[in-house]
Protein backbone atom coordinates (compact mmCIF):
# COMPACT_ATOMS: atom_id res chain seq x y z
CA UNK A 1 0.00 0.00 0.00
CA UNK A 2 1.27 3.32 -1.27
CA UNK A 3 2.22 5.98 1.61
CA UNK A 4 -0.18 9.21 1.80
CA UNK A 5 1.57 11.68 -0.14
CA UNK A 6 1.00 15.86 1.36
CA UNK A 7 2.51 17.58 -1.49
CA UNK A 8 5.60 16.04 -1.68
CA UNK A 9 6.33 15.14 1.53
CA UNK A 10 4.38 11.59 3.37
CA UNK A 11 1.41 12.83 5.39
CA UNK A 12 2.59 12.39 9.02
CA UNK A 13 5.69 14.42 8.84
CA UNK A 14 3.98 16.91 6.88
CA UNK A 15 1.15 17.30 9.96
CA UNK A 16 4.49 17.22 12.24
CA UNK A 17 5.68 20.31 10.32
CA UNK A 18 2.76 22.37 10.55
CA UNK A 19 2.83 21.84 14.25
CA UNK A 20 6.31 22.26 14.87
CA UNK A 21 5.76 25.40 12.80
CA UNK A 22 3.20 26.86 14.56
CA UNK A 23 5.07 26.29 17.56
CA UNK A 24 8.04 28.46 15.94
CA UNK A 25 6.00 31.13 15.29
CA UNK A 26 4.00 31.23 18.67
CA UNK A 27 7.11 31.19 20.75
CA UNK A 28 10.01 32.35 18.48
CA UNK A 29 7.76 35.11 16.36
CA UNK A 30 4.76 35.94 18.06
CA UNK A 31 5.31 36.42 21.67
CA UNK A 32 8.46 38.89 20.88
CA UNK A 33 5.81 40.96 18.42
CA UNK A 34 8.08 40.19 15.44
CA UNK A 35 7.39 38.80 12.29
CA UNK A 36 9.23 36.15 10.21
CA UNK A 37 10.66 35.87 6.41
CA UNK A 38 9.06 32.87 4.24
CA UNK A 39 13.20 31.83 4.25
CA UNK A 40 13.99 31.90 7.59
CA UNK A 41 10.35 30.17 8.54
CA UNK A 42 11.86 27.19 5.75
CA UNK A 43 14.93 27.01 7.64
CA UNK A 44 13.35 27.04 11.02
CA UNK A 45 11.42 23.81 10.07
CA UNK A 46 13.35 20.76 10.46
CA UNK A 47 10.79 18.33 10.24
CA UNK A 48 10.51 18.37 6.14
CA UNK A 49 12.84 20.54 3.72
CA UNK A 50 10.17 22.66 2.69
CA UNK A 51 11.29 25.46 -0.33
CA UNK A 52 10.67 29.13 1.69
CA UNK A 53 8.20 29.63 -1.81
CA UNK A 54 6.30 27.59 -4.22
CA UNK A 55 3.15 25.33 -4.00
CA UNK A 56 4.00 23.58 -0.67
CA UNK A 57 4.65 26.48 1.36
CA UNK A 58 1.45 27.89 0.07
CA UNK A 59 -0.69 25.25 0.66
CA UNK A 60 1.74 24.46 4.41
CA UNK A 61 0.70 28.27 5.76
CA UNK A 62 -3.02 28.13 4.26
CA UNK A 63 -3.46 24.94 5.97
CA UNK A 64 -1.90 26.36 9.27
CA UNK A 65 -4.21 29.84 8.63
CA UNK A 66 -7.18 27.53 8.28
CA UNK A 67 -6.46 25.65 11.48
CA UNK A 68 -5.85 29.29 13.24
CA UNK A 69 -8.51 30.74 11.92
CA UNK A 70 -10.88 27.91 13.30
CA UNK A 71 -9.14 27.99 16.58
CA UNK A 72 -8.68 31.59 17.52
CA UNK A 73 -10.23 33.65 14.44
CA UNK A 74 -7.27 34.77 13.48
CA UNK A 75 -4.46 33.70 10.13
CA UNK A 76 -1.52 32.60 12.18
CA UNK A 77 0.42 32.82 8.88
CA UNK A 78 0.00 36.76 8.83
CA UNK A 79 3.22 36.77 11.06
CA UNK A 80 5.15 35.13 7.33
CA UNK A 81 6.31 38.05 4.87
CA UNK A 82 8.13 38.49 2.39
CA UNK A 83 11.77 39.50 3.20
CA UNK A 84 11.57 42.54 0.35
CA UNK A 85 8.06 43.65 1.16
CA UNK A 86 7.49 42.91 4.86
CA UNK A 87 4.13 41.56 4.12
CA UNK A 88 2.42 38.14 2.89
CA UNK A 89 2.93 36.93 -0.85
CA UNK A 90 -0.15 36.28 -2.88
CA UNK A 91 -1.72 32.94 -1.15
CA UNK A 92 -2.01 34.76 2.02
CA UNK A 93 -4.17 37.38 0.44
CA UNK A 94 -6.37 35.13 -1.87
CA UNK A 95 -7.00 33.37 1.65
CA UNK A 96 -7.61 36.03 3.98
CA UNK A 97 -10.93 37.53 1.05
CA UNK A 98 -12.26 34.07 1.52
CA UNK A 99 -11.94 34.33 5.28
CA UNK A 100 -13.00 37.87 5.50
CA UNK A 101 -15.65 38.38 3.02
CA UNK A 102 -16.47 41.69 4.29
CA UNK A 103 -13.23 43.78 4.40
CA UNK A 104 -13.04 46.83 3.14
CA UNK A 105 -9.66 48.27 4.38
CA UNK A 106 -7.08 45.65 3.61
CA UNK A 107 -4.13 47.31 5.10
CA UNK A 108 -5.99 48.46 8.30
CA UNK A 109 -7.09 44.64 8.38
CA UNK A 110 -3.05 43.44 8.22
CA UNK A 111 -2.22 45.43 10.95
CA UNK A 112 -4.68 44.71 13.39
CA UNK A 113 -4.49 41.02 12.40
CA UNK A 114 -0.67 40.84 13.25
CA UNK A 115 -2.08 42.69 16.72
CA UNK A 116 -4.49 39.66 17.68
CA UNK A 117 -1.66 37.73 17.70
CA UNK A 118 0.98 39.33 19.44
CA UNK A 119 -1.62 39.84 21.92
CA UNK A 120 -2.72 36.61 22.34
CA UNK A 121 0.62 35.09 22.62
CA UNK A 122 2.80 38.15 24.26
CA UNK A 123 5.23 37.08 26.84
CA UNK A 124 4.06 37.81 30.39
Amino acid sequence: MAEKNCFGYPCEDWEAAKLEAKKYLIEKVAQLGNDISYGNLALAIKTIDIPAYGDAMSNFLDEMSRSTYDAHGFMLSALVVSQETRKPGKGFWTLAEKLYKEQKDWDYWYRNEKKKIWEKYKQS
